[in-house]
């Protein structure tokens, strides 16, 4: 039997990590109300609109904050330390990497495909080859992977203590789409095309698959940064959605679907070894 992390508590631990959602929402959401108040008009402050993209990336910093301020608060430095450190263990099994690394740009290719057969563009890539390695970079430090996988990796963590594998990252899927929501209501962001059931099934399809490769990596950090970022990647290689709001956005649900499809097998492993991924050991 795996012994509790050093860092729980002594009594039950909480259904849920209920002081890192209200941090992280309430930091982001806070700031994503600039950019929001502004689309909306309900505030007419030129600079806003201008740092409109500065601000969209500092809010989305919340889960970033509100894990590092919690592990501070139980454990000081040496916890932060040793929280942040997990982002430089590299050895993740060379299949659970290729997953991470691959399989959202093989379904968006998928997903292309399959609508070019109904009349769409025909499958090709958006951006030279060669801007590839530049924008995994850009994504990775300022495209999302840096600012949340930290925040949502504290939150599995301790979720898990309570919730089987499958259960906990469903949820936590539901937790990070819902985390979005505010960008469903400024024009200019990719979410304002997109339907929110469709987003919410991209969300938990997705999370159910980082939480499969973080523990298959003995909770490597990295191993869900690398993922986030290949899944920006995808949405940047592959036209998914057409930014106009009077269309179906039939490539995008077919992504959404297709990733469904992909998350299943993984869920199902999860469903019937939940001893196995859910007795995870958090301290290391």
């Amino acid at each position: 039997m795996v012994a509790p992390p050093a860092d729980s508590a002594q009594t039950t631990p909480a259904i849920l990590p209920l002081k890192f959602f209200a941090i992280a929402y309430g930091f982001s959401w806070c700031v994503w109300l600039l950019p929001l108040a502004s689309a909306r008009g309900w505030i007419s402050w030129p600079w806003v609109s201008l740092a409109q993209i500065p601000i969209l990336a500092v809010g989305a910093f919340g889960p970033l904050f509100a894990s590092f301020l919690l592990v501070y608060r139980d454990g000081g430095m040496r916890e932060v330390a040793r929280f942040g450190t997990r982002a430089l263990r590299w050895r993740i099994p060379i299949g659970h990497l290729c997953v991470a690394l691959f399989v959202c740009p093989v379904i968006a290719a998928g997903a292309t495909y399959l609508y070019s057969l109904q009349g769409g563009p025909a499958l090709a890539w958006t951006m030279p080859l060669a801007s590839l390695p530049l924008l995994f970079l850009l994504l990775f430090f300022i495209g999302g992977s840096l600012q949340e996988e930290f925040g949502w990796a504290y939150a599995i963590d301790r979720m898990q203590r309570k919730w089987s594998t499958l259960s906990a990252s469903i949820l936590l899927g539901v937790i990070w789409a819902c985390w979005h929501l505010p960008l469903f209501f400024i024009p200019s962001m990719s979410q304002s095309y997109m339907p929110f059931w469709s987003f919410l099934v991209f969300c938990i399809s997705l999370r159910v698959m980082f939480v499969w490769v973080y523990n298959a990596s003995k909770q490597s950090i990295l191993a869900t940064l690398l993922f986030h970022t290949s899944t920006n990647l995808a949405l940047n290689l592959f036209p998914l959605l057409r930014h106009d709001k009077d269309l179906v956005q039939y490539q995008w649900i077919y992504y959404t679907l297709l990733l469904a499809a992909a998350a299943m097998p993984i869920a199902w492993l999860a469903r019937t070894r939940a001893y196995e991924y859910s007795r995870v050991d958090h301290r290391k």
